[in-house]
This record gives structure tokens, C-alpha cells and sequence, in this order.
């Protein structure tokens, strides 16, 4: 059986837009649509913290199926590796001019 499941503060994306950003699968958890969007639609000025905000939001919605950090098994952000080495690692934090910026080619997704 798949069960739907948010955060307290994301509990009303389920009604309000038929949305899901966790399902339990029982096997499985799956997690979509994580952003840098607080529960009150609102966004920080600057990326960097919009990407924190990704992660602290995560690390709510991850909370909530009674998981943590170290049960991800994959995160599209990082890459995939495939037979011609690594694709779509969209994120490049410049350590030199303190920036995080996306990489040449990234489709972002809102």
C-alpha cells in the first residue's frame, strides 16, 4: 500500500495540490519535488541558501518516514554514472570565488 506523507508545516501541499512529496511504498520511500521553497511558498534572496533550505527541508520531509541522511541511496544533484563516466550534476560550488553556481548547460527545475 502507498501512503502519502509531509511534514506538519507541508502537510496542506496534499490537499491544496494533490501533491505527495513523500510516498511510502513499504520497500521504498520515495521523495519528489523537495525545493528551496518554504511551506509558505516564500524563497530565500540567494541561491546558496535556497540550496540549505533544500537540504533542511529534506531533512524534515526524511524525518517524517522515520528516516535520516544516511538512508539516501541516491540524489540526481550529485550525478548519475553511466558507461560514458558522470551526467547530470547540475550544482558547482566555485571554492575559489565563494560561489555556487549551476554548471555550464543545467536545466534547473522550478
Amino acid at each position: 500500500m502507498k501512503t502519502p506523507l509531509a511534514p506538519p508545516a507541508f502537510a496542506h501541499f496534499i490537499e491544496d495540490w494533490h501533491f505527495s512529496p513523500v510516498l511510502d511504498t513499504g520497500a521504498f520511500v520515495f521523495f519528489s519535488g523537495i525545493t528551496g521553497a518554504h511551506a509558505d511558498l516564500s524563497i530565500a534572496a540567494d541561491p546558496e541558501t535556497q540550496i540549505r533550505d533544500v537540504f533542511e527541508f529534506l531533512q524534515q520531509h526524511l524525518a517524517v518516514a522515520a528516516l535520516s541522511f544516511d538512508d539516501v541511496v541516491e540524489m540526481l544533484s550529485e550525478g548519475i554514472q553511466t558507461g560514458r563516466g558522470k551526467r547530470a550534476a547540475y550544482l558547482h560550488r566555485d571554492r575559489v570565488n565563494g560561489m555556487l553556481k549551476g554548471r555550464r548547460g543545467a536545466r534547473l527545475a522550478a
